[in-house]
């Protein structure tokens, strides 16, 4: 847990309802120097043969002796006590220092372990995203031991919504704005293209915003961000839009 423009860290809580909570010293705080001096990052914890193990990303902030590294992100491992009150960070960490090889350079997240076990083999799963936003994609890697790690392959890769530009770009430009709906209401679109103003109005009946919501005059598929910002320009205060012949 940390504040926006904190150093993250692992806090701890203990319960015997799920309701009543009791809190605990943090079970990781970043280091005066090492990998994560910036932030302990989010991961996952196991019982390794009886050991109780946190896997998580260290973060380094502008160093420049780490410029090469994504948001000078590493990963790190700890072991506590049985209790789980104590925990002990690897004195070897970061247990995985960057990411595959053929990678490097093109990414700009590479963090948050997730690990399993099979038979005697240990399993990872890294999250990653590349830096021209193009694809979001996880990381496979094995292990006899949660220390020594093999890369084997990308375990899956994804790519960017449809029309994420239409989110992306009214966040950026009206960052009081807390969601956004997006739909293809078949009426919106009728009405709007025999130019009838169409109004937002709530499921209980209750009308919000002005009489006639804005129009963006081009039935366009919004693909890129220039639509994405044309968007953000038209619906302006109002509470929604409609674009012509879309939704």
């Amino acid at each position: 847990m940390g504040a926006f423009g904190c150093d993250p860290e692992w806090g701890h809580a203990v319960s015997t309802d799920l309701l009543n909570w009791r809190h605990l010293p943090p079970a990781l705080t970043p280091g005066t120097t090492g990998p994560d001096r910036n932030g302990c990052w989010s991961g996952c914890t196991v019982i390794a043969d009886g050991v109780p193990t946190i896997l998580y990303s260290g973060l380094v902030r502008k160093s420049l002796a780490l410029e090469d590294r994504v948001w000078c992100l590493s990963q790190c491992l700890a072991t506590g006590s049985d209790d789980l009150v104590h925990w002990r960070k690897h004195p070897g960490n970061p247990i995985l220092a960057d990411p595959p090889e053929e990678y490097r350079g093109r990414l700009n997240a590479w963090h948050d372990p997730h690990v399993w076990r099979e038979g005697d083999t240990w399993y990872l799963l890294l999250g990653g995203a590349y830096k021209d936003g193009s694809a979001g994609l996880t990381f496979l890697y094995r292990s006899a031991d949660l220390i020594t790690w093999e890369y084997l392959h990308p375990f899956c890769e994804g790519t960017v919504p449809g029309e994420a530009a239409i989110y992306t770009r009214i966040f950026r430009a009206k960052p009081e704005v807390n969601g956004i709906v997006h739909a293809h209401a078949p009426m919106c679109i009728v009405l709007g293209l025999a130019g009838v103003p169409v109004s937002a109005v709530h499921l209980a009946s209750a009308k919000f915003g002005p009489d006639g919501l804005p129009v963006y005059p081009t039935p366009v598929y919004v693909s890129d961000n220039a639509d994405g910002d044309a968007i953000a320009q038209t619906i302006g205060d109002a509470p929604g839009m409609t674009i012509n012949g879309h939704g």
